[in-house]
């Protein structure tokens, strides 16, 4: 997690959402839980289709959530976790199947609105058209 401290002492608005995918998630779900417990602010952990979910506990208060691919081992194995199965989809197209996108897409926006918005009083500011439009 240093680079996370790093991001957050060059901006303290930063905020962050892990994501691990297959053998990956232990170690992202290792990743967030130091980094939540060193203080930084972890909004979501998006685990895909996680090896030994079995085996992993929540992150108090860290939104996690398992997306398994059809067949690829059952929801209720992750207790405390939102779990949901994306059916028909396999285990090689679920990174990039739209409805993946679209659950990443809306818990990276649920961050983004809990960054402060930074006044933009004495930025200089372009036309959105010259006098030729």
């Amino acid at each position: 997690d240093a680079e996370m401290r790093r991001v957050h002492a060059a901006d303290p608005d930063a905020r962050f959402v892990v994501l691990g995918y297959e053998a990956g998630a232990g170690p992202a779900l290792a990743l967030a839980r130091g980094a939540a417990d060193g203080g930084l602010p972890v909004d979501a952990v998006v685990l895909l289709d996680p090896l030994g979910a079995s085996a992993m506990s929540t992150i108090h208060p860290v939104r996690t959530v398992v997306v398994r691919s059809h067949g690829w081992g059952k929801a209720a194995d992750a207790p405390g976790h939102e779990c949901l199965t994306a059916a028909h989809v396999g285990h090689f197209s679920l990174p990039t199947h739209p409805g993946t996108v679209r659950l990443l897409v809306d818990v990276l926006t649920e961050s983004a609105a809990a960054v402060p918005p930074v006044s933009d009083a004495g930025l200089p500011r372009l036309p959105l058209c010259d006098e030729t439009c």
